[in-house]
């Protein structure tokens, strides 16, 4: 399975992203839905078998490994502008802005 997504219904999608080994399998993945709060993955596999998936946001917006202050400095240096790279609240995708709902979805408050 891959994810993509887009800031409003009229700009473009983003570049699909592969979801990975823990969520794709050997076998077919199908049916994919997300919980009503955005925070589960349910599918459906071909061996007849329903999975969930976690739906984690990734913190380390630098990529050095460590969640600090230098990731929050990077969130703050994009503040009320559409950047995906670290709008993660309040869903894991984002809402189309960094404000205070990546902050609360990243712990600090």
């Amino acid at each position: 399975m891959w994810m993509t997504r887009r800031a409003t219904v009229s700009d473009t999608w983003q570049a699909p992203v592969n979801l990975g080994s823990q969520v794709n399998g050997s076998t077919d993945d199908l049916y994919p839905r997300l919980s009503p709060n955005g925070r589960t993955l349910y599918f459906w596999s071909s061996l007849s078998e329903n999975y969930q998936a976690a739906i984690i946001p990734v913190v380390d917006f630098n990529g050095d490994e460590i969640v600090n202050f230098e990731d929050f400095a990077k969130l703050a240096q994009y503040w009320g502008q559409n950047e995906p790279s670290v709008d993660i609240g309040p869903m894991a995708w984002g809402d189309g802005v960094v404000d205070i709902q990546d902050i609360i979805r990243e712990g600090i408050v």
